[in-house]
C-alpha cells in the first residue's frame, strides 16, 4: 500500500493538475452570452474624407441630446464632432494659448451648462467651451494645488471624481500612503479641495506597488441617478467595486463592498528584483514605477475598464479587462479580454459575458468604455488593425 504521505502528494498533484486545465479551458472560452447592437466605428480611414476621419490618439468621448458624438484626439488637440451616424461635422479647438484653444488633451469630460471640460497640462489649466467651440472659462492650475481628474461629474456645480494630485507622486512618507483618498470634491474654480474619501486603505490591495499604480492608474466612477451614492471601480480589478453613500453636504462613507466576478488569475503578481522584472518585461503590463526614490516592479493581469449607472434599466453596467494567456507577448495573442457585468441596484450580478478582445499591452489613464449616451449605448476606445477607433455599441439584456 502507499503511506500516507505519498497519497497527499499524488492528491496535491491531481488538484493542481485539474485547476490548470480549468484554467486553459477558461481562457480559451471566449462565447459572447449577451449579445451587442447598434455597432457604429469611428476612426477608419475614409477615402473621401481621411484627414478628418482619423483618430490620432483618443482620450475621452461624449454625446449630446441629438447624438452627435465628441472625442477629444490628444494628437490633434482638437475634439473631433460626428453626428450620430459617423460622418465627421465639424472640429473644435486646435493648437494654440489662446481661449478655446489646447496644448494638450489629457482628460475630456462634461461641465455645467451642458458644456464640455478639458485638462489641459501643457497650458497649465481647465478649460471649459460649449458643445459649438466658444470659449467659456479658463481655470488655472495652482502649482501647490495641482489635481489632474481622470474621471468625474458634477453635484451642485462642483466637480467630484478621480483626481490625481502632484503630491501623491513626491510623498516620501511610505506610512502616509493607505491614507490617501481616490475621490475629491473641488470648489467651482478647480482649485481648493473640499472634501475627499475613499481612501487606499479602503481597497483589497496592500502592498506599496500596488498602492502606487492605483494612484496613476485611479479607475472609474458613475453616480446613480440621485447623485447620493457613487460607484467606484479602482484601477485594479480583484473582484471589488465599492460604493460610497452621501451622509450629507460635506461627508460621503463607505456604503458597500459589491462582489463581481473574481479575476480569471491573479489581479498582479510583484516582482522583487530588476533581473526579474527584465525577465517578464515584454509581457503585457508589466511595469516598473518609481515613488519617492525608489523603484516598485510588478505586472497587472485583471483591470478596470468603466462602470456607469443605467437609469432606464437601473443597473449598473461594470466592464473589466484581463490578460489570461499568461507569459506570452501581445503580438502572440495575449490581448486584453473585455467583459461586462451587470448589477442590480441590491449590488447582486444579473448577467456577465464577454464581449471582445483588444489590442492593449498596457491600461490606459482613461477608462477604457468611455462613455454612456442617453439611450444606453456605450462608447469605447479600441483599436482596428493598428489605427485607434471609437466603437459605439449597445447591450441586448434580457
Amino acid at each position: 500500500m502507499l503511506d500516507n504521505n505519498l497519497l497527499l502528494v499524488l492528491l496535491i498533484m491531481l488538484i493542481t493538475a485539474c485547476g490548470t486545465d480549468q484554467q486553459n479551458s477558461k481562457s480559451a472560452d471566449r462565447t459572447r452570452t449577451i449579445e451587442i447592437s447598434n455597432e457604429l466605428v469611428i476612426g477608419l480611414e475614409n477615402e473621401a474624407d481621411a484627414i478628418t476621419q482619423i483618430l490620432g490618439q483618443p482620450v475621452g468621448v461624449l454625446t449630446d441630446k441629438e447624438g452627435n458624438i465628441y472625442i477629444g484626439d490628444k494628437a490633434s488637440l482638437t475634439i473631433k464632432v460626428f453626428d450620430k451616424d459617423g460622418n465627421y461635422l465639424k472640429s473644435l479647438g486646435g493648437r494654440g494659448r489662446g481661449p478655446s484653444e489646447f496644448h494638450d488633451i489629457n482628460f475630456m469630460g462634461t461641465a455645467p451648462g451642458d458644456n464640455i471640460l478639458v485638462l489641459d497640462r501643457g497650458n497649465f489649466r481647465y478649460t471649459t467651451i460649449t458643445k459649438e467651440g466658444e470659449y467659456v472659462s479658463d481655470y488655472i492650475i495652482k502649482f501647490e494645488n495641482q489635481f489632474y481628474f481622470k474621471d468625474a461629474d458634477f453635484i451642485d456645480n462642483k466637480i467630484i471624481g478621480l483626481a490625481y494630485s502632484q503630491a501623491s507622486a513626491i510623498e516620501s512618507d511610505y506610512s502616509d500612503l493607505p491614507k490617501r483618498n481616490f475621490l475629491k470634491i473641488l470648489s467651482t474654480d478647480l482649485n481648493e479641495k473640499e472634501y475627499e474619501f475613499a481612501a487606499l486603505s479602503d481597497l483589497e490591495i496592500k502592498d506599496v506597488f500596488s498602492w502606487v499604480y492605483s494612484l496613476l492608474y485611479q479607475g472609474s466612477i458613475t453616480l446613480n441617478k440621485e447623485s447620493e451614492i457613487i460607484y467606484f471601480s479602482p484601477g485594479i480589478y480583484t473582484g471589488i467595486i465599492y460604493s460610497y453613500k452621501k451622509v450629507d453636504d460635506a461627508e460621503w462613507k463607505l456604503n458597500k463592498k459589491i462582489e463581481g466576478t473574481s479575476p480569471y488569475t491573479t489581479p498582479y503578481i510583484l516582482y522583487h528584483s530588476s533581473a526579474e522584472y527584465e525577465e517578464n518585461s515584454e509581457y503585457p503590463s508589466a511595469r516598473m514605477i518609481g515613488y519617492s526614490g525608489d523603484w516598485h516592479r510588478g505586472r497587472i493581469y485583471s483591470i478596470d475598464a468603466g462602470v456607469h449607472f443605467m437609469p432606464e434599466t437601473e443597473k449598473i453596467a461594470h466592464f473589466y479587462g484581463e490578460w489570461r494567456e499568461g507569459d506570452t507577448r501581445m503580438e502572440d495573442g495575449n490581448l486584453l479580454d473585455l467583459s461586462v457585468q451587470i448589477f442590480d441596484l441590491d449590488g447582486n450580478i444579473v448577467d456577465q459575458s464577454y464581449l471582445f478582445s483588444l489590442p492593449y499591452d498596457m491600461q490606459p489613464y482613461f477608462p477604457i468604455v468611455n462613455w454612456m449616451d442617453e439611450e444606453e449605448n456605450f462608447y469605447m476606445i479600441d483599436y482596428e488593425d493598428s489605427a485607434p477607433v471609437v466603437r459605439r455599441f449597445a447591450l441586448d439584456l434580457n
